[in-house]
């Protein structure tokens, strides 16, 4: 095969001079331009089937977010709080339970009861019982409207005879000690039902 170029000079004076050179080619076979990209024919039906398969896996996955969306967001109805009340008399019940007055440990007893209807004052009527000093309690009680008179005797007496067992370790005898819870308890009942009354 022999081809045919065409070279071009360029020299130093003014023009170019582009003499024709022959390589030897062969004049009818010549030089070709290369092929164009070549068309890969498609398939409806593989096209088809490719297309589901992509639906499908997307639809799947569709499926297994909203699934986990739901799981997540599942409406779980929130648990009601349990009434001051209630929580007081069941801690009044364990109290009585842990059998201290067997054991003569008159100081926890009166410790854990006082603590009782301490959180119950700040559960029930709002007062920060649990940080005061009994001091500062009885004066809060007493400038509280929502705390009845005789309510107010009950805890002043109460609060009086804990902090002689609990600071001055007098020890009261077993009826005392009852004596004390059964006026804890009765505090909470009546206040309770005093609530029960006003609505």
């Amino acid at each position: 095969m022999k081809a045919r170029f065409l070279m071009t000079l360029i020299l130093p004076v003014v023009g170019s001079l582009t003499p024709p050179v022959a390589l030897g080619a062969d004049d009818q076979t010549g030089l070709r331009d290369i092929r164009g990209p070549v068309a890969y024919p498609l398939d409806p039906v593989l096209v088809a089937l490719l297309l589901l398969i992509v639906l499908a896996g997307i639809a799947v996955l569709l499926r297994w977010w909203v699934r986990m969306y739901r799981r997540r967001r599942a409406y779980v109805p929130p648990v009601p709080p349990r009434p001051p009340w209630d929580i007081a008399l069941e801690l009044l019940e364990k109290l009585k339970a842990k059998k201290y007055l067997e054991y003569d440990k008159f100081d926890q007893y009166y410790s854990e009861l006082s603590d009782i209807l301490r959180r119950y004052m700040e559960d029930y009527f709002g007062i920060r019982a649990p940080e005061m000093t009994t001091e500062e309690f009885l004066v809060s009680i007493r400038h509280h409207d929502a705390v009845a008179e005789e309510h107010k005797a009950l805890l002043a007496r109460f609060m009086q005879q804990a902090d002689v067992v609990k600071f001055a370790k007098a020890a009261p005898t077993a009826e005392e000690a009852d004596q004390s819870w059964e006026l804890a308890r009765r505090f909470i009942m009546q206040s309770y039902e005093d609530e029960e009354d006003a609505k």
